[in-house]
């Protein structure tokens, strides 16, 4: 089915109208993101405005500090569709405004990632430098443009308060979250991270000429989501079966150095 979408020159496939529902979860045109600049002065650039290639900064979940980051490449965009988003505002006044599946990391004992729609008052969600701070308001409403940039690290910081918010949606049908989707992407993260340096990019398409278009990456993941989902099952099986097994030898292996050192 893919093969029957003529890819442009940034890999960008024109939209069909089938797709439209499943596209509609993403972020807010209008919202900022921190640049990263060769001088001090920061930088901001709108969501709609960004391209493969553009270095930002994000947030590092693992040691809560703020770091460059690079949008491997923009899912889709659409400057004139209205979608229902939730601007969700901190008691720093802080906000960002995204879809109502999108997926947003929260502060709680697993630290685990929520869609905006599930979000409550008090929930701890984080700021640029990964602090946790308290939601003050939820508010829906209509708003036009949606776009879905997709960063290696799987974050953007939005916003003047550098509200962290995943780069994935959430998909009820396959149960997928963040790091399932995550995981998935990584062998197209670790080609965009081995060639980036050395491989020429292909030119971005100006705004006007990629709107109401899909990367090719999203559109074969989305029609072959089923097969996605297995193949990454079996993988997952797999993986643990070795490392059982390698468990498994390792434990008779020092078993049978003791019983000799018993021996002996």
């Amino acid at each position: 089915m893919v093969s029957a979408y003529r890819k442009s020159k940034i890999g960008l496939i024109p939209k069909k109208e089938g797709q439209n529902a499943a596209m509609e979860e993403c972020f807010y045109g209008e919202d900022e993101v921190a640049m990263v600049t060769s001088d001090q002065h920061q930088k901001k650039k709108r969501i709609k405005d960004l391209k493969s290639g553009d270095r930002v900064y994000t947030v590092n979940v693992h040691r809560n500090k703020m770091e460059e980051d690079v949008v491997m490449f923009i899912g889709h965009g659409d400057s004139e569709r209205n979608v229902l988003f939730y601007t969700i505002e901190t008691i720093n006044n802080h906000t960002i405004s995204v879809t109502r599946n999108h997926l947003i990391r929260v502060h709680d004992q697993s630290q685990s990632y929520v869609s905006a729609e599930t979000l409550k008052l008090n929930d701890l969600i984080y700021e640029k430098n990964g602090v946790p701070v308290k939601i003050k308001s939820i508010k829906t409403s209509y708003k036009q443009g949606i776009y879905a940039p997709v960063t290696l690290s799987g974050h953007l910081m939005v916003n003047n308060g550098g509200l962290l918010a995943s780069c994935y949606v959430e998909y009820k049908p396959l149960h997928v979250t963040h790091h399932l989707l995550h995981r998935i992407l990584l062998p197209y993260r670790l080609w965009y991270s081995l060639t980036s340096k050395w491989l020429p990019r292909p030119q971005q398409q100006s705004q006007t000429e990629s709107e109401n278009k899909i990367h090719w990456l999203v559109l074969w993941l989305y029609y072959n989501r089923e097969l996605v989902r297995l193949v990454y099952s079996m993988c997952t099986a797999i993986t643990i079966y070795v490392a059982a097994e390698f468990i498994v030898q390792i434990t008779y292996v020092l078993r049978v150095m003791v019983n000799k050192q018993i021996v002996t």
